[in-house]
């Protein structure tokens, strides 16, 4: 039974976010940054993405990273960072969708949005 109500929870959730939204909320850019973040793990372990300003007197992600610390994971460190843009899901088909930068790095200035942390 414990499984129906997570089915109920995820069509209920999957219902209530709109694919055709004008553009992303924070939460959905979180969820979307979350997920890449544990793709793109390349260690076993817990794993966190962590939203930061924009703009070029911001901590980089190493600093961003390197400050925090989870009571089971204990000190964290950036393995990679994420720009995701504000543009909408696709409209329809043969469109162009949500856009997301990887950029195989920890660095500042105005580019990445999310840092991807882990210890």
């Amino acid at each position: 039974m414990k499984w129906l109500k997570y089915w109920f929870i995820s069509i209920f959730f999957l219902l209530s976010t709109s694919v055709y939204a004008s553009s992303v909320d924070a939460v959905q850019k979180q969820i979307l940054a979350e997920a890449s973040c544990v793709a793109l793990s390349p260690n076993a372990g817990h794993v966190f993405a962590v939203a930061r300003s924009c703009d070029k007197f911001s901590a980089s992600c190493e600093q961003v990273c390197s400050g925090l610390s989870d009571g089971k994971s204990g000190s964290l460190q950036c393995f990679n960072s994420l720009h995701i843009y504000d543009n909408g899901p696709f409209s329809g088909v043969n469109q162009l969708g949500l856009k997301v930068y990887k950029y195989n790095s920890c660095g500042g200035g105005c580019g990445p949005n999310y840092c991807c942390c882990s210890s």
